[in-house]
């Protein structure tokens, strides 16, 4: 028979006699550490307590709160309710939960229920505030402080600092610093901000230019869509050598015998989306030069009818710019299926692919920040398949790569068909080149201002309602940035600044590609006459940005890691000079399709070698920190070249689906149902955020998350997001492209 040890039979005592919590220490004094506001238990403390906490609360307040306590320990009813809707700690604290916010519906209810003053409500008003305050606990299996937000319902009389003094009361347990009250005051209303009703009278506007249009165009006959009287020809015919050419509205040719420019001119191109719709500028400045000449050449064999008609109508000014809001016509220029035979199809599918990984990533850190259970996120970091959230940085990459690719195809491609004097009408070269230079520029700026600056306009109006509103918070200052810095942002410098003092922070990419974008157009101008030296400096801007990015990552001894890939975002993540790479990558890969694609056709030991390198490069991108821990140097050497790199992997897949070499993968990109999607991106990339900002912040509840919770949530973010998007196009966006084209002034002098 085995004799049990002293320690043995200590233990079964301590286990037989003595209180389970005495002996663990655990739920109970969990629930007492953790419950910070305890008002009933504390009013003896309040009374007698001579700190200074107590005695710099108003008497008012004090008076309101002891009326409370009486009224709670009386069992009323609105007293027990007030009680009920202040938060407490309910567990889970070891799994991350962070929340205690009662319930600020039930707060409010008591205090419409004390303005009707029909005695079974409260005496006096009551609001709800909330507290965020670390706590300090002694736990081998915690970390020493933890952050908790707790929900409060007091008289509205009290203000912030009485709700704080009367918490500082907690301190006498040593286990709570860092009181910060927030009163959820519900101040301010949409309808008493100015800025409030001049978005309402733009959207009435706009709305009313929808309206008309749409009417019009439904109700009055296109008369391009009409056939001409034999012997008469309207504005939208024009003979030249003997042959009658006449086109309808979508800009199709009807009868065509005549080759060259004139079929150019009238093919349907069709919009190419987000940022790189910019060719347009200068294609019309080109077509608009070239049908002068046309007309000025053929003169004495071009006839139109003199007198007013209805066919005149279509080709007024005010038609068209009527006509630019029409619903039909931007719903078909948006839902269409149909792209040039010339432009780069497949850039369509990449384009949506990327947006839905940059919502993916976007919803699980928002999840992840208002869950009961955050301790989910390390669990799931640990899982292999994770990586591909945390490595969401190369989706936006893809969005440069793709920008840089369009610019670049398209200004070769137009430049191939025009001289620089049809292009801009201009005599001398450098004149020319600098009409081209700010043509692109200003088509780029009216293109993507409109519907961003109504992005920052709702964002500035919702965060002021929710900095008011709200019980949970995010740790952002639009509502202070966005009335103080909105110009950086439309004028794209706003990477430039500290990101404290950033409006719309994920407008960061905007700003980035812009000025991309600038830098580009110099070297595409200058690469028409000095390839050589445009080309150099391709590589001379790449090398830059590479070295730049290894001495920041050393300096600052930022190790890439998968747990944390936002970390020195203010230094590395953001900026321009480290996140050139992709972007001239595209350009050289969209000058590479223009001038090679019909020669390039490498043999199968290349194809399969290009193949297993660029699929090989992007899995080692994103999944490859799993298993490896960078040092400095190689630190140094990733964040450099990492970018450039799935740039370059992107560009062969690119490559080989232009020449028919990609098969299924080429069938995903082009796929044609995903054309309407890409063409509504940009929308969608400015709306998303704030959308799943707002979709948290109306609540006043936390999330339990799981792997399904969250693959809901993030179907639904791309569902509300492209449906508003495509809202946001209508009236935003495809307008303005259209009216551009109305107001190009060569365009103007060929009516």
């Amino acid at each position: 028979m085995q004799v049990l040890s002293v320690q043995a039979w200590t233990a079964i005592f301590l286990l037989t006699f003595l209180p389970f919590d005495f002996v663990f220490g655990t739920p109970e004094y969990l629930d007492t550490l953790l419950d910070v506001w305890m008002p009933h238990k504390e009013r003896e403390r309040w009374r007698t307590y001579n700190g200074t906490a107590i005695a710099r609360i108003q008497p008012s307040c004090m008076t309101q709160i002891d009326s409370y306590l009486e009224a709670l320990d009386n069992g009323d009813d609105w007293a027990v309710r007030v009680s009920d809707a202040s938060g407490r700690y309910s567990g889970g604290l070891l799994t991350g939960n962070e929340f205690a916010l009662g319930s600020k519906a039930l707060c409010q209810d008591v205090d419409e229920e004390s303005k009707l003053r029909n005695g079974s409500g409260a005496p006096f008003g009551v609001g709800f505030f909330t507290a965020q305050v670390t706590v300090h606990v002694n736990f081998s299996s915690l970390p020493s402080s933890r952050g908790l937000l707790i929900g409060i319902c007091l008289p509205r009389i009290c203000s912030e600092s009485d709700v704080k003094n009367l918490l500082q009361s907690a301190v006498v347990r040593n286990n709570f610093t860092s009181i910060r009250v927030r009163a959820v005051s519900e101040k301010y209303q949409y309808w008493s901000d100015p800025k409030f009703t001049l978005l309402l009278w733009t959207s009435i506007v706009i709305g009313t230019l929808m309206l008309a249009g749409t009417c019009y165009d439904l109700l009055v006959p296109d008369p391009a869509c009409a056939e001409p009287v034999r012997g008469i020809f309207h504005p939208s015919e024009v003979r030249i050598s003997g042959q009658t050419l006449f086109f309808n509205s979508c800009l199709k040719m009807k009868h065509d015998q005549t080759p060259g420019i004139v079929t150019d001119m009238v093919k349907k191109k069709a919009p190419l989306p987000i940022v790189s719709d910019l060719t347009e500028a200068y294609q019309m400045t080109a077509v608009g030069s070239k049908m002068r000449q046309m007309i000025q050449s053929s003169r004495p064999k071009i006839h139109f009818m003199s007198e007013p008609n209805n066919w005149s109508k279509a080709h007024n000014i005010a038609t068209e710019v009527l006509l630019a809001f029409s619903v039909p016509r931007n719903m078909r220029k948006i839902g269409s299926f149909e792209v040039g035979d010339d432009t780069l199809a497949p850039l369509h599918g990449l384009r949506f692919l990327s947006m839905l990984w940059v919502i993916l990533v976007h919803t699980c850190l928002l999840i992840f920040q208002v869950a009961d259970n955050k301790s989910f996120r390390s669990k799931v970091e640990d899982n292999f398949l994770y990586q591909t959230v945390s490595s969401g940085t190369y989706s936006v990459d893809t969005f440069f790569f793709i920008s840089g690719s369009l610019v670049s195809f398209l200004y070769f491609r137009t430049c191939a068909k025009f001289t620089m004097k049809e292009m801009t009408n201009m005599d001398q070269e450098l004149q020319g080149q600098l009409v081209q230079f700010i043509t692109m520029l200003l088509y780029r700026f009216i293109r993507l201002t409109p519907p961003y600056l109504v992005m920052i306009w709702i964002v500035e109006l919702q965060m002021k309602h929710f900095r008011d509103h709200a019980v949970l918070e995010f740790p952002s200052l639009d509502h202070v940035n966005c009335p103080k810095y909105w110009w950086r942002n439309i004028f794209y410098v706003n990477t430039f600044y500290p990101v404290k003092e950033r409006c719309v922070i994920w407008s960061w990419y905007l700003a980035d590609d812009t000025q991309f974008f600038v830098i580009g157009i110099i070297l595409l101008i200058v690469a028409v006459k000095y390839f050589k030296a445009a080309a150099s400096a391709v590589g001379l801007l790449l090398l830059a940005s590479w070295t730049i990015s290894a001495v920041i990552t050393v300096n600052s001894s930022y190790i890439p890691s998968f747990k944390d890939p936002f970390a020195n975002y203010d230094l590395v993540y953001e900026k321009p000079w480290t996140r050139a790479g992709p972007y001239l990558v595209g350009m050289m890969t969209g000058w590479f399709l223009f001038k090679k694609k019909n020669s390039f056709s490498p043999n199968k030991v290349s194809e399969r070698i290009g193949w297993v390198v660029a699929i090989a490069t992007m899995l080692a991108l994103i999944y490859g920190l799993y298993y490896i821990q960078l040092g400095s140097i190689s630190s140094a050497v990733y964040v450099a070249l990492s970018h450039t790199s799935w740039a370059l992997a992107l560009s062969w897949i690119i490559i080989m689906c232009m020449i028919g070499r990609a098969g299924f993968i080429d069938k995903v990109l082009s796929f044609k149902y995903l054309y309407p999607l890409s063409r509504i991106t940009y929308c969608a990339y400015l709306i998303h955020p704030q959308l799943m900002r707002s979709a948290v912040l109306t609540s006043d509840a936390t999330t339990h998350i799981s792997v399904q919770m969250a693959s809901v949530i993030f179907l639904g973010f791309v569902l509300l997001s492209y449906s508003l998007a495509f809202a946001m196009s209508l009236m935003f966006e495809a307008p303005f492209v259209s009216l551009l084209k109305v107001a190009h002034p060569t365009r103007r002098k060929t009516r």
